[in-house]
């Protein structure tokens, strides 16, 4: 039996390197609502913006900032802690969804496109670029909707030409996400693409 497969719009994911420095401020837009939020020690934010207590390094501020600021996107948005680098991912595909920074630390973000085409519950085809940020911390997480993998199949290519790069590093998979942590004689850099095949279950 042939299952048709659905085509889904423009769907967003985002990576953040937080440096945890008193007063780096970010700012997330959902669906036109903008939420900035800032990190703070001393009780004294900028006029408008959510408070996020600053932990004891980057790694414990970006917990706070996921405890903070993800109840304020409304379920729309996930916020991910891993380490000192925070993921922000829609979870509809036909949510528009916007990072930006407002003062110091390191932010990059955008739209992951072309569009994502998914089979439900059998097969998630996913094109993710790959930002500076997923370089700096040594491996790119892709997020998917899959609760068990069964099979994964990834493929690096150049930004530009489209031209296939024999990337040697080692692919994790874990229930909702695969991590392409670098390395090898051919690492990616930023710019390249990845190009994921997902088969597994998912269970509602």
């Amino acid at each position: 039996m042939i299952v048709p497969f659905d085509y889904l719009p423009k769907a967003s994911q985002g990576v953040s390197q937080v440096n945890n420095t008193e007063g780096d401020a970010f700012y997330i837009v959902v669906d036109g609502k903008r939420i900035e939020y800032e990190l703070d020690n001393n009780s004294t934010v900028g006029a408008g913006r959510v408070r996020v207590p600053m932990g004891g390094d980057a790694t414990a501020t970006v917990t706070n900032i996921v405890t903070v600021v993800e109840p304020l996107l409304e379920g729309k948005v996930q916020l991910y802690a891993d380490g000192a680098f925070l993921d922000v991912v829609a979870r509809d595909s036909n949510i528009d969804l916007q990072m930006g920074l407002l003062a110091g630390g390191s932010l990059g973000g955008g739209i992951v496109s072309p569009p994502q085409r998914v089979l439900p519950t059998a097969c998630v085809m996913i094109d993710r670029v790959i930002y500076a940020q997923d370089v700096t911390r040594g491996k790119v997480r892709v997020y998917h909707q899959m609760d068990n993998v069964s099979f994964a199949n990834v493929n690096v290519v150049n930004g530009t030409t489209l031209a296939l790069i024999p990337w040697t590093g080692t692919l994790l998979s874990f229930p909702g996400h695969i991590d392409l942590v670098n390395g090898g004689a051919t690492p990616y850099i930023a710019g390249n693409w990845v190009k994921l095949i997902v088969i597994g279950d998912k269970y509602e």
